[in-house]
């Protein structure tokens, strides 16, 4: 038999057959859950045991009385610490079953009850009840609900869209590009916002809206016409950047102004325009650029507001320092995914040579073989080696395995590179061959007619090693990307 008593305002469930008190406050159970101190209940039970021992000093009991009760402690401590243990134990599994429920996209989980004559009243209650993944509430509706709690959870029927499978590629942004925690949930609510404005979309036109916006932040301002020819354009017809996140996308003008702020800092950072110490000249223009962006209405006369900005500047600088490009990243991608989506206009294609080459010009242009021969010299840094090997490797998974932009990362950087280069992968879908030939095709760093003659006389590797050779002459930041290749390194190497 069960039965409820009510008490001091709250209702109090007791089981008869375990006497286990239940109190239904989240406060409770998951309070003593994350505070739990074995040592504790060591002290309790010493504590019971000094009473007893003093008891028989006094003459209060004989030492038979004594010799049981300190038994009985040592009985209840060792009970106490077996239903603590399964407690525990149930409060890990159900943490991680929730987190991999979250992470396979799944809304919803259903309560699960150990149906038996020692099951109480709130547990008997809940059985079978399905509940949100992101109301759940320890003690409340999400299990243990009391001590020595055999409740589990399982998979709820409500599935939820690509947006909440986001979450652990937004984690690899984190990791890969070292964007703070405001600029991580700014960027979801981008994806959630596209999700929301075009639910008609495809999976590839969302995750290009995604790519081109983001990118476009940097590159728009530097060649907004070439990058339109080519990446297309992302925006409603006649608006700029901030009408558009603002009236078509919902975010605030603060919100606006800090990502595009981020992403624009973190290009200038790893691409090394910007300074660890602001140069004399450029100071107050930093100054105010970061005051806009994050609030704080700085006094560019003040000098407490001057140090205040100093100090937030170097923090910021040595976080994202070292890193790939992630606009660079970002415009590359949303290349590729224009030329699957036919939005690559006809010029754009004349400017690329399409018509009377390869496809796959288009994208190398956007992306590694346009920094390594456009420029004068060209300009390939490390941060460009890793982010136009990145976006083709993870636009190839994409491709190949039918995967969205989320679930290609996801899949690129959590197991592939964690096993191999980043170059590896890369010369597995474009042959070192063919890198080679089209940077010498652009570059010509020997005449085509002496190029003739050599090779009449000289083995294939001899031809290849006098090119290398005045490759690095006229282009030595291209000729550093194809011996990285060449090496198979994860980052470039310099020698």
């Amino acid at each position: 038999m069960k039965s409820q008593k009510r008490r001091g305002g709250s209702i109090v469930f007791t089981s008869c057959s375990r006497g286990d008190k239940i109190m239904s406050k989240e406060s409770d159970i998951a309070r003593r859950i994350t505070e739990f101190d074995w040592s504790v209940h060591q002290e309790w039970a010493r504590m019971r045991i000094k009473t007893q021992l003093l008891r028989m000093e006094l003459g209060a009991q004989n030492a038979k009385q004594t010799r049981e009760n300190v038994l009985n402690i040592g009985r209840d401590l060792e009970n106490s610490l077996r239903r603590w243990a399964h407690t525990l134990d149930t409060h890990r599994t159900v943490q991680k079953d929730l987190v991999t429920l979250q992470e396979i996209g799944v809304a919803t989980y259903r309560v699960l009850a150990e149906e038996d004559e020692k099951t109480t009243d709130m547990c008997h209650t809940l059985d079978g009840q399905e509940f949100s993944i992101r109301e759940a509430r320890i003690g409340i509706n999400l299990p243990p609900f009391h001590f020595h709690c055999r409740c589990r959870i399982e998979r709820g029927g409500e599935l939820v869209f690509a947006k909440v499978k986001m979450q652990p590629f937004f984690m690899h942004l984190q990791e890969q590009f070292a964007f703070d925690n405001e600029t991580i949930e700014l960027m979801q609510k981008l994806k959630d916002a596209l999700y929301a404005q075009y639910p008609d979309a495809t999976q590839m036109e969302l995750d290009w809206r995604f790519m081109r916006l983001l990118g476009g932040f940097v590159y728009d301002e530097q060649d907004s016409f070439r990058w339109n020819q080519v990446a297309a354009i992302a925006l409603s017809r006649g608006m700029t950047e901030e009408e558009y996140f603002t009236n078509v996308l919902g975010f605030a003008e603060g919100e606006f102004r800090r990502l595009r702020y981020m992403v624009r800092v973190q290009y200038q950072i790893v691409s090394e325009i910007a300074k660890r110490i602001p140069p004399a000249e450029f100071f107050d223009s930093y100054m105010q650029n970061m005051s806009l962006a994050f609030g704080k209405n700085w006094d560019v006369r003040n000098f407490r507001d001057r140090v205040e900005f100093s100090r937030m500047w170097v923090r910021l600088y040595d976080s994202l320092q070292g890193r790939g490009d992630f606009a660079h990243q970002m415009i590359t991608m949303a290349t590729h995914l224009a030329t699957d989506l036919g939005n690559v206009s006809d010029f754009g294609r004349f400017l690329t040579g399409f018509f009377v080459g390869d496809r796959n010009r288009i994208e190398w242009l956007a992306g590694w073989l346009g920094d390594a021969t456009i420029g004068d010299p060209p300009s390939f840094g490390a941060d460009d080696y890793i982010a136009d090997l990145d976006a083709a490797n993870i636009v190839h998974i994409m491709r190949t395995q039918g995967l969205s932009f989320a679930e290609a990362a996801d899949l690129y950087y959590n197991q592939i590179i964690a096993e191999r280069t980043r170059a590896e992968v890369f010369l597995e879908h474009t042959p070192f061959e063919t890198v080679v030939s089209e940077i010498f095709r652009e570059l010509n760093p020997i005449h085509p007619r002496q190029l003739v003659e050599l090779r009449r006389t000289l083995s294939p590797e001899e031809v290849f090693e006098r090119q290398m050779h005045e490759l690095r002459r006229i282009a030595i930041d291209a000729y550093w990307f194809i011996r990285s290749l060449e090496r198979n390194t994860h980052e470039m190497w310099r020698g």
